[in-house]
This record gives C-alpha cells, sequence and structure tokens, in this order.
C-alpha cells in the first residue's frame, strides 16, 4: 500500500509521487505547478536528505515534429578543464563522464 504526496490531478493526467506507507519518509519541501505537470519533493527517509522529482510530459502525439527543450541545471559540467575557471576538482572526471553517459542514453545535448 503506498501513499501519494500530493495528488494535484486525478488518474487521468498528472504526477504523483508514492511511497510506501511501511517506509519511514517525512517530506520537507514540495514544489509543483497548477498543471501538474511536475513535482519536487524534498524529504527524509532513513536519515538521508532525498530529492524526488516526477515530470508528466505530453504523450508524443501532442509534440510531432516539435523539438523538445529539457532545462535545468545539473551542477556538473561535461570538461572540466574547459568548462570551470578554477580548478578541476578531484570528482569531476566520474561526474564528467556520469553525465556523459546519462547525455548518450537520453540522447540529449547540451546546447552551452
Amino acid at each position: 500500500m503506498e501513499r501519494e504526496i500530493f495528488p494535484w490531478i486525478g488518474a487521468s493526467r498528472g504526477t504523483s509521487i508514492l511511497i510506501s506507507k511501511k517506509k519511514s519518509f517525512h517530506y520537507t519541501d514540495v514544489i509543483a505547478n497548477n498543471s501538474s505537470r511536475y513535482i519536487i519533493v524534498s524529504g527524509i527517509p532513513q536519515h538521508r536528505k532525498i530529492t524526488l522529482i516526477n515530470i508528466y510530459a505530453p504523450n508524443s502525439g501532442q509534440l510531432v515534429g516539435d523539438p523538445i527543450l529539457l532545462g535545468g541545471d545539473m551542477n556538473l559540467v561535461n570538461n572540466p578543464l574547459l568548462d570551470r575557471s578554477s580548478r578541476p576538482l578531484p570528482a569531476d572526471a566520474a561526474l564528467s563522464t556520469a553525465l556523459d553517459e546519462l547525455q548518450r542514453l537520453l540522447r540529449v545535448t547540451d546546447v552551452w
């Protein structure tokens, strides 16, 4: 059995985040838009803060031929030597590799 955190719209469209009632989870912040296209929940399960994000995108029939622009800030760089104004951080290489892999998997391009 799950509990919903702030379901905005019925089952036909919209977003919600389900968390098992058996799990200890205390939410600290919820951000959502009125049309229920996204919901962001920060909370603490098992003494560690996490952020959960759920996005509801239109189905493919509504996007035929239109480019999709996805915005966000991952706070990561593709190339630490070129993209940082200061020295690269120790974890930059591994994080850059993970970001490259995510971009390949999702078939997205950083326009920066």
